[in-house]
């Protein structure tokens, strides 16, 4: 749980300077500008707001950046399924699609691109990571034992150095039932 944990905030921290980096170098600059033309076009924006005063405060930008790519990274590296990372990462996406037109219908201008790349920095990251025999040593652990072990257990296996070996072996048997 601990290096899910760490791993996750490394790459967090990875794609929000990356993103921010970007953002700051104005690569989502065009793409804003033609967003605020359309919101304006078709009256998203209230009249009375021009662009350049509903233009969204960096702060905001800032933090949603960020959230999104430390929650993007540890839902991705800490849910066991597939499916389930992948209905986080659609659910995400829609958050931040959504977010832009409601806040253009109060006068903030949002770009939702910035959020968006490190949602998907972040969900590509994880899964890279997941893949590995660290990252999917959780998944192992639950597919193999499940709750037949106890929580201590199930975390000391989880984050030992070595990965769990399970050598078994295969046994002939023959099952007698009696039935009365």
């Amino acid at each position: 749980m601990r290096r899910y944990l760490i791993v996750s905030l490394l790459i967090g921290l990875t794609v929000s300077v990356v993103v921010l980096t970007l953002m700051h170098l104005g690569m989502f600059g065009s793409m804003t500008e033609s967003l605020g033309g359309l919101y304006a076009g078709s009256g998203f924006l209230p009249e009375a707001t021009s662009l350049s005063a509903a233009k969204g405060t960096h702060a905001l930008e800032w933090v949603i950046i960020i959230v999104v790519a430390f929650g993007a990274a540890w839902c991705v590296i800490d849910i066991p399924q597939v499916g389930h990372k992948m209905l986080v990462f659609f659910a995400m996406m829609v958050v931040l699609l959504a977010l832009s037109p409601t806040l253009a219908l109060y006068g903030v201008l949002f770009e939702p691109f910035s959020g968006v790349s490190a949602a998907f920095l972040a969900t590509a990251a994880g899964f890279f990571y997941a893949g590995t025999e660290h990252g999917m040593r959780k998944r192992v652990l639950l597919n193999v034992l499940g709750a037949r072990v106890s929580r201590a257990t199930f975390y000391q296996l989880m984050n030992g150095s070595e990965p769990v070996k399970f050598t078994g072996s295969t046994r002939i048997v023959s099952v007698l039932t009696c039935r009365v």
